[in-house]
């Protein structure tokens, strides 16, 4: 038989969803290459990315442990104008 080489793979976009399948595969003993490319710094990226259950779950399935101190609690939503001014407040506990 020839050689046994490990299981390789791309993943495209360094999202929070690419990343736990990086995670995961490597756990898995894959070999893993995360591709992302933008133009920008990714600075003021992710304000709609809140903390679920799932989320917690998958951490952990990922990590191996409980994951309790994550990301910092809201008490509202407030969305802006076009020139950054709030325009409306919404009240929602995440």
């Amino acid at each position: 038989m020839g050689n046994v080489t490990a299981s390789r793979a791309i993943i495209v976009g360094g999202s929070m969803a690419g990343l736990f399948a990086a995670l995961l595969l490597r756990q898995m003993g894959w070999e893993v290459r995360v591709c992302e490319r933008t133009p920008n710094q990714l600075t003021g990226r992710g304000a709609g990315i809140v903390t679920h259950e799932e989320l917690r779950i998958a951490l952990q399935t990922a990590i191996g442990s409980p994951v309790d101190d994550l990301g910092v609690a809201v008490d509202e939503r407030v969305l802006l104008d076009r020139a950054g001014a709030p325009a409306l407040k919404l009240p929602l506990h995440q």
